[in-house]
């Protein structure tokens, strides 16, 4: 009877190439001499020949959250790749834009004008450039612009000059083309106070020097119109006067070399004093001037 001995090292070299996921494992039998292989799955996730261990994240595009679970697929016996849609909030506030960002499943929301918040609680969008007043003002105007990147609003406020009806011709009032300011057609000649030096001599007494004497000079409003209401003609008249007046006191030198106090009246202001149109006085001026 022979004892046949086995030489391992006789027993042909075989080199395994797996698939990815996979491992070569050795199988010794006792009845063969030379050891068989076989591959096993490595208990891994298998994405695009790339392994990923349970746990780990598997890029799966820019809207999947995917990771590699330890559930083991019945078919392939690879882990299987669990994957949850990312969700994305594309509600911006007011004035902001929500604009995609390459390489991002989600984008941002990014300022694209500027936002006026009210008194009243109320809010406006201005786009950049461009102005905007609020109804009830119109002497205050908004603008966005877009400084450094940043978009802020820049308030703009208009100061109206002082608005005096009676430097202006009567029916020609109107407002500028902003809605802001009163205007009108401002007559040639105002009213207005002015004043000549002249010597003030009372019963042969005479100022040692001449006396600076002011008075009222212009024209002022005088309209006529025709009344629907009323179907007649309506009649504005407006004359130029003294407004306030102050009591003023002088030497006089009479002949014999005495001095005697003599008062006057010294005008102030002068202005527009509204007038019957109809007045005797104003009926004979018309007349005269015919």
């Amino acid at each position: 009877m022979c004892l046949i001995e086995c030489d391992a090292q006789l027993c042909p070299q075989v080199m395994m190439s797996c698939k990815p996921g996979w491992e070569p494992i050795t199988n010794k039998l006792n009845t063969s001499c030379c050891p068989t292989f076989s591959t096993v799955p490595k208990g891994v996730c298998v994405k695009n020949n790339i392994e990923y261990q349970p746990g780990s994240n598997v890029p799966n595009g820019t809207c999947d959250n995917c990771t590699c679970s330890s559930t083991v697929d019945p078919n392939t016996k690879l882990n299987t790749i669990v994957c949850t849609e990312i969700t994305c909030n594309n509600t911006c506030s007011q004035g902001f834009q929500n604009q995609a960002v390459p390489g991002q499943c989600c984008g941002m929301c990014v300022q694209t004008s500027c936002v006026i918040n009210m008194p009243d609680n109320t809010t406006h969008p201005i786009q950049v450039n461009e102005t905007w007043s609020p109804p009830g003002d119109k002497c205050v105007k908004y603008k966005c612009e877009n400084i450094g990147g940043q978009y802020q609003n820049v308030e703009i406020q208009t100061k109206c000059p002082t608005f005096q009806p009676e430097n202006f011709t009567q029916g020609t009032e109107k407002t500028d083309a902003d809605g802001c300011c009163q205007t009108c057609t401002e007559r040639s000649n105002v009213c207005e106070m002015k004043n000549n030096s002249t010597s003030i001599i009372v019963n042969g007494c005479e100022t040692a020097e001449p006396v600076e004497i002011n008075f009222c000079s212009g024209s002022c409003g005088t309209s006529s119109m025709y009344s629907a209401i009323a179907n007649t003609m309506t009649h504005y008249c407006s004359c130029c006067q003294e407004a306030t007046t102050s009591q003023k006191e002088v030497d006089l030198i009479c002949s014999d070399g005495s001095q005697i106090k003599y008062s006057y009246v010294h005008v102030e202001s002068c202005g527009c004093h509204v007038t019957d149109c109809d007045a005797p006085g104003m009926t004979k001026q018309r007349r005269r001037r015919r």
